[in-house]
């Protein structure tokens, strides 16, 4: 594939070849220059005026030690200093090359292929005839030759001794040379023809304008080519991006130059139209606006600073194309100038790293006053569409819908797309928008859990980026982008990205600040890197961190609860002889309770007392029981299910987060039963039968526009949905194949109406189905034997999903889609399996051996983590501290409770 990195490489060629095969120039011909013979398509164009100090500045950077791992580019250094020294040494190839055009153009020649036209544009004949003489006798003999006439013009095509073969021709003083032959083929027709247009007369006021390409030299771009760039590099080539850069036309002339640890592009950015954008430099405020309630797990930000909201509304987005209906109600019913005028002018647009199921989630922050006000009038507005005024609770914050599709984008004209319903909530005096309820979750649960840039160390790079003097600011993260820049790339360019990884990795922030200057606006960019070693997974081990010993072997745990006294956690296990023990992050003991057997749920926190004290829920097969944490039981606790029924399943619920919690409990025989927190069986619930005992814990959900759903899914395959008073949502209970014994995961990404639970069968059958009752996709995966068991593996905070074939002497890892992760051979009948998700590559899947009591933890690369495997045969639990970027993993085995930990 002609891609981009050879570009550099085109360098010593095209002289090498251009030397040998010079056919003759006069001096009375009209000199070009490269930009003159570029098409205009070109993605973008290098020129330097001084090519050898721009390659020495670039040898003599840190990053040159990663970047001359590719071999090529370790090829061109040598054979530089090789050209050097045939002609003459001492640096004649500089002085010979010096203030002539050395050029380079970008362009997409295909769906998928990039190619690079070369070209070197002499200042007078007598440096090129020099230059052209003492490179004859020394390289002819190592190059094939062949050449045809195009118009009027001699074309040379060389094979080289990477089979490879490249299009050389002079046109006048201009050497141009490709890869690919008909860009050099363009050149001659724009030599040939004024019809013809170049990049020069495409983007004139690049031209219009007084850069230079000394120093390191100088970049020229515009957003049409970056759009063709991102269409040939893209699977479908259809983003919503490409559009944007296509009908909001800007370019830039950008001067090249390195400093500590960065390559910066600096110059002026340039609109066409007439649709400028005032970004002024703003004084005095030097604090980091929304650093501190930005996640970790932010792949682009974007911060707009100004003195008048009014000012990021008039930025017109011309690829948008507004709903009349909408602007009409937005018009009627929501006073725009009533809410610009209560916002700050601090705006930041957060696309979050791609994680298969997360995928295109978006976050708005905007920064309000009158904060109370802000709420009610965009609660009033949702109202007009007949929606609950809430939505859902989650951590103690009220989250609404809007479920008008792109609604930020019609009140910033264009602006923050991405949003097919709005979900409101707010943090202090920031409104959050996000384009999905469980962008919104995971963002309250970022700020809950510190995984924010201000709270991680690890972060510091990241938020230097933001300068915070300036009006607009833009940074991506590298590390965080890759994943969705290796979904959305090509099968073959996805490839390339991944055999360059560590070297392009090693870039790991992209900033671009813009700032008005006079009549321009400056535009600076910086590619900065960093020079960590490239580590293996074998370099990554486990250290014990703590350990506690008690007088019988644990049966369950260990379960991580939250000390509402301070904040850290803190565990639960039970031993054999069915005594609950609660142990502080330190190791202390505070307490130890006998109950009447062992645990067989979750353990769920509740605020039972309403005054922001704890307690515990959990059940056994007879009682439910509620314990303060102490250990000493509540109200009315423990309590049975009616005629002592045996119990599978409990759930806690809080409808509307007013702490009048709920008891959702299932038996053994599917029966339903919904309880007060004081323990009284609630009508329509005593119970509400079903068909068996059920595969996973019931649940209650809350679809906007649909209603309140609560959930049982049958071991049998048959999925009940009822309303809160325990009535049928839709008839019959749909059928799921002849059995399910995994879990399901609930979907709410993308419009509410598209929200849907997926799960899989006991013959491998993947099935979606959304709150109508309707099946949406069923899809059967290989089943290579009769007895494979199919798992669908949720992650902690049942966001993301794998799925899992297990063989007798295999497992088998799929993404969401049911592509193939990795497999590994184990043998072993009794196996299960856990994930956790940290963002980004900070992923770990669990594989339980119950019989060998080894666990064993993997990437979703399937490389093994822990060289040795855990002792142990109960699932773990892991968290991730971001301040100290390592990993905690807590376990159990025999009369021991441990806590490891695990660098990232």
């Amino acid at each position: 594939m002609k891609t981009a990195k050879l570009l550099l490489a085109f360098c010593l060629l095209v002289i090498v070849a251009g030397g040998v095969f010079y056919v003759g120039f006069s001096s009375h011909k009209k000199n070009y220059r490269f930009e003159e013979l570029v098409p205009a398509d070109a993605i973008l164009l290098y020129e330097s005026t001084d090519p050898i100090h721009a390659w020495n500045q670039l040898v003599d950077q840190p990053i040159w030690a990663r970047l001359s791992e590719i071999e090529s580019l370790k090829k061109l250094e040598s054979q530089l200093v090789s050209l050097d020294s045939l002609l003459g040494g001492g640096g004649q190839l500089d002085r010979s090359l010096k203030g002539s055009q050395l050029g380079l153009s970008l362009h997409a020649v295909g769906r998928e292929d990039l190619g690079v036209l070369f070209g070197l544009a002499f200042k007078n004949t007598s440096d090129r005839e020099k230059f052209l003489s003492n490179l004859e006798d020394s390289f002819l003999e190592n190059i094939t030759k062949n050449s045809r006439a195009y118009s009027g013009v001699r074309i040379f095509e060389h094979r080289l001794e990477e089979d490879r073969t490249i299009s050389l021709a002079f046109i006048n003083n201009t050497l141009v040379a490709s890869y690919t032959s008909f860009l050099v083929e363009d050149a001659i027709r724009r030599a040939r023809s004024s019809e013809q247009k170049s990049f020069k007369e495409e983007f004139s006021e690049l031209y219009d304008s007084k850069a230079t390409a000394d120093g390191a030299g100088l970049l020229r771009l515009g957003t049409p080519g970056l759009a063709r760039l991102i269409q040939a590099v893209n699977r479908d080539g259809s983003m919503d991006v490409v559009e944007v850069f296509q009908k909001n036309k800007m370019s830039a002339n950008l001067n090249v130059s390195f400093s500590d640890g960065a390559i910066n592009l600096h110059g002026l950015s340039l609109y066409q139209g007439g649709n400028k954008v005032k970004f002024p430099r703003l004084e005095g405020n030097r604090q980091h606006v929304f650093g501190a309630i930005t996640p970790n797990r932010t792949a682009l930000f974007t911060q707009y600073k100004v003195n008048d909201p009014r000012q990021i509304h008039d930025i017109s987005n011309k690829a948008f194309d507004a709903k009349s209906t909408l602007a009409g109600d937005i018009d009627k019913s929501f006073s725009k100038e009533q809410f610009f005028q209560n916002l700050t002018g601090e705006v930041a647009f957060l696309h979050m790293e791609e994680t298969g199921v997360g995928s295109g989630d978006k976050i708005l922050l905007l920064k309000t006053k009158e904060m109370p006000v802000q709420l009610q009038h965009l609660k009033d507005f949702s109202a007009t569409n007949s929606v609950s005024s809430v939505y859902d609770y989650h951590r103690n914050k009220e989250i609404f819908a809007i479920r008008d599709e792109e609604f930020p984008a019609h009140l910033f004209e264009g602006q923050f797309i991405g949003f097919p319903n709005t979900f409101v909530t707010f943090h202090e005096d920031v409104l959050v928008w996000g384009n999905n309820i469980q962008a919104v979750r995971r963002f309250l649960d970022d700020l809950e859990n510190d995984n924010t840039w201000g709270k991680t160390l690890s972060q510091k790079r990241i938020m230097e980026a933001v300068d915070k003097s300036y009006g607009y600011n833009f940074v991506a993260n590298v590390q965080r982008v890759w994943n969705g820049l290796l979904h959305h790339a090509s099968p073959s360019w996805s490839s390339t990205l991944q055999k360059f990884a560590p070297q392009i990795k090693a870039f790991d922030v992209l900033s671009v600040k813009l700032e008005d200057k006079g009549k321009n606006q400056d535009i600076q960019i910086q590619l900065g890197y960093g020079l960590a070693p490239v580590r293996a997974s074998k370099d990554i081990f486990l250290e014990e961190n703590l350990s506690v010993t008690f007088n019988a072997d644990l049966t369950y745990g260990p379960k991580v609860q939250r000390n509402f006294t301070d904040g850290n956690v803190e565990f639960l296990v039970q031993d054999e002889w069915d005594r609950v023990h609660l142990v502080t992050h330190d190791g202390d003991l505070v307490f130890s309770q006998r109950i009447d057997g062992p645990i067989k749920t979750e353990i769920f926190q509740m605020d039972y007392y309403k005054n922001g004290k704890l307690q515990m829920v959990f059940a056994t097969d007879r009682y439910i029981y509620g314990l303060d944490r102490l250990g000493n039981p509540l109200p009315n606790f423990p309590f049975e299910l009616p005629n002592a029924q045996a119990i599978q399943f409990v759930n806690l619920l809080d409808y509307e987060n007013t702490r009048d919690y709920r008891i959702f409990a299932s038996s053994t025989s599917g029966g339903l039963y919904l309880f007060d927190k004081h323990g009284e069986i609630l009508d329509g619930w005593s119970p509400r039968n079903t068909s068996g005992p059920l595969s996973s814990k019931p649940a209650h959900h809350t679809i906007p526009a649909m209603g309140d759903f609560m959930v049982a899914l049958n071991q049998n395959g048959q999925l009940h949905m009822f309303n809160r008073k325990g009535e049928n949502q839709f008839g019959e209970p749909l059928q799921l194949g002849s059995g399910v014994n995994t879990n399901y995961v609930l979907q709410q990404r993308g419009r509410t109406s598209e929200s849907q639970l997926v799960t899989v069968t006991d013959e491998g059958e993947v099935i979606r189905v959304n709150f109508k009752g309707e099946f949406t996709d069923r899809k059967q995966l290989l089943r290579p034997d009769r007895s494979s068991s199919f798992h669908l593996v949720k992650d902690q905070a049942a966001d993301r999903y794998l799925f899992v074939v297990h063989d007798y002497n295999k497992v088998t890892v799929m993404d969401t889609e049911t592509n193939v992760l990795f497999e590994k051979n184990l043998s072993s009948p009794e196996l299960k399996f856990q994930l956790f998700s940290f963002g980004g590559d900070k992923n770990i899947f669990v594989v339980i051996d119950g019989n060998q009591e080894f666990i064993y933890l993997y990437n979703l690369k399937g490389e093994l983590l822990n060289t040795k495997p855990l002792s142990g045969g109960s699932p773990v639990d892991i968290r991730f501290s971001s301040s100290r970027n390592e990993y905690r993993i807590y376990n159990i085995h025999e009369k021991t409770f441990f806590e490891f930990r695990m660098p990232y």
